[in-house]
C-alpha cells in the first residue's frame, strides 16, 4: 500500500519532453518523470500532489544545469517509495557517477541476486535522471530497455560522453 504522504508536483519543458516532478514536504524528491501528471503520480506511488513550482524549483533548477552541462551531480534529497528490495537496487544507482554505466548482472551480483530481478527494480524506479537508470546498459554493452524509450535513454547518456 503507498505511504500517505503529502506532495508538491510541476512540470517543465526539457530537450527530452515534458519533465515532471514531485517532492514530499521535506522537499526530498519523490518523482521525476518524462512525459505526464499522471505516470508521475503512477511511478511515485502517491496518489495526490498539489501543483507548487515553488517548492519543486531547486529540482528544475538542478534537472536544467544537468541538461546544460553546468552540474554533473546531483544534489536533492530522494524518498523514493518502493519494497526493500527495490530501494538497495536504487541505492546501487545512486552510487554511479556521471559517465559510469554498469550491467544489471553487475547490480545483481552486489545484490547477491538475480538480473532479473534487478531489472524489475530499476523499471520501476520513481526518480528518473536523478536515480540514474539510464547508466544501466547490457553486459555486452548494449542499450536496454528504458522507461522512457530507447531516445532518451541514448540522448541522457550521450550527454554524459558515452559513445556508440
Amino acid at each position: 500500500m503507498p505511504e500517505l504522504i503529502t506532495t508538491f508536483y510541476s512540470s517543465f519543458k526539457t530537450p527530452l519532453g515534458d519533465f515532471w516532478v514531485q517532492v514530499d514536504e521535506s522537499k526530498a524528491l519523490v518523482g521525476a518523470v518524462i512525459g505526464t501528471k499522471e505516470l508521475l503520480l503512477k511511478r511515485s506511488k502517491c496518489s495526490s500532489a498539489t501543483l507548487d513550482p515553488k517548492k519543486t524549483r531547486h529540482v528544475q533548477d538542478q534537472v536544467i544545469s544537468y541538461l546544460n552541462h553546468e552540474i554533473k551531480r546531483f544534489s536533492l534529497s530522494v524518498n523514493p517509495q518502493g519494497t526493500a528490495f527495490q530501494k538497495a537496487v536504487w541505492k546501487q544507482l545512486l552510487q554511479l557517477k556521471y559517465a559510469e554505466t554498469t550491467s544489471y548482472g553487475a547490480i545483481a551480483d552486489k545484490l547477491k541476486s538475480g538480473p532479473r530481478a534487478v531489472g524489475g527494480a530499476i523499471g520501476r524506479n520513481p526518480i528518473a535522471l536523478v536515480i540514474p537508470c539510464h547508466r544501466v546498459i547490457g553486459a555486452d554493452g548494449s542499450l536496454t530497455g528504458f522507461a522512457f524509450g530507447d531516445t532518451a535513454k541514448r540522448f541522457l547518456l550521450q550527454l554524459e560522453g558515452f559513445s556508440f
